[in-house]
């Protein structure tokens, strides 16, 4: 049995075969002070978050993750900010410093750290 995982659905194929072995809750990791860190996520909207910077990996690291999440604002009418962290350490290190948010899953190293709020 050949086992492989992956995230992105464009890589999807209707030649392949593949089972959902997980989900994962996603959602964006905010400094645990911001505005939105403690509402409630059934009343959270993407646009709660159109004027904050959105510190996301290079393409090299995250391919297309920048393109899909500027695409999602400039269809509710959005230029979002962004700023390009080199790797992971560093985009938290920014959130800590409130220089933006970055999108992650719960299965990020920091959604259990009081320092930070993971809002899905």
């Amino acid at each position: 049995m050949d086992l492989i995982f992956w995230r992105w659905e464009e890589y999807s194929d209707a030649r392949r075969s593949y089972i959902n072995v997980t989900e994962r809750k996603n959602g964006f990791l905010l400094p645990a002070d911001h505005p939105m860190a403690s509402a409630s996520p059934e009343n959270l909207m993407l646009e709660d978050f159109k004027d904050d910077t959105f510190i996301l990996l290079s393409d090299y690291i995250a391919p297309k993750l920048a393109n899909r999440l500027i695409k999602k604002y400039a269809a509710l009418g959005y230029d979002p900010k962004v700023l390009y962290a080199p790797v992971l350490d560093t985009s938290l290190l920014w959130v800590t410093a409130k220089r933006g948010i970055i999108a992650a899953s719960d299965q990020c190293i920091a959604a259990d750290n009081p320092a930070f709020a993971l809002c899905p």
